[in-house]
């Protein structure tokens, strides 16, 4: 994978990991407060999708902080032609309220799991301490029955030795082996 790609995609591993423990920590330790000036603006057309009449709409708020300041946050969601959820409590930080988000959307509930586990397992995929760890497994494997690396290589190369006689074997007889 080329480096930019490759810290391309890192970085969007990071910021689903992020995105998501700020989510979950929303749920343990965000104060609520109660949304007020809701705007509902439906986006595009019906969604194509197995269940008809599905919309995507943009949801804006304004809350207003224990602090007395009016902070702004939008969502998104999904609903029919005719109605929407719209939230009702938003939970945000004290210390930087910008940082908030609908109730329903905080604390373990599966769209912060997900984004959790996709982070992970991009990060994982693209680390380079997985081939170390490859590495260090077949040596274990290796010492466990007590054979050499030149062992090894001597019980594969006759392997491939066998696996080419038996192929030039077939080749030979090949209308034995038709069904």
């Amino acid at each position: 994978m080329k480096q930019g790609v490759k810290l391309f995609v890192i970085l969007i591993a990071i910021t689903s990991f992020l995105w998501s423990i700020s989510l979950i920590s929303l749920g343990f330790i965000g104060i609520s407060a109660t949304a007020q000036n809701v705007k509902i603006r439906r986006i595009l057309g019906e969604r194509n999708e197995t269940i008809p009449n599905q919309y995507t709409y943009a949801i804006a708020y304004e809350f207003i902080t224990n602090e007395g300041r009016l902070v702004s946050g939008r969502t998104q969601s999904i609903g029919n032609s005719y109605s929407v959820k719209t939230p009702r409590n938003i939970r945000y930080l004290k210390s930087f309220p910008q940082l908030n988000a609908p109730q329903e959307n905080t604390g373990i509930t599966p769209f912060p799991i997900a984004l959790l586990g996709i982070g992970t397992l991009i990060l994982w995929a693209t680390s380079r301490e997985k081939s170390k760890i490859l590495g260090s497994a077949i040596r274990a494997r290796r010492s466990t029955y007590n054979i050499s690396k030149k062992q090894a290589n001597r019980r594969s190369s006759s392997k491939a030795l066998n696996a080419q006689e038996w192929l030039r074997k077939y080749r030979n007889n090949s209308r034995l082996y038709a069904w």
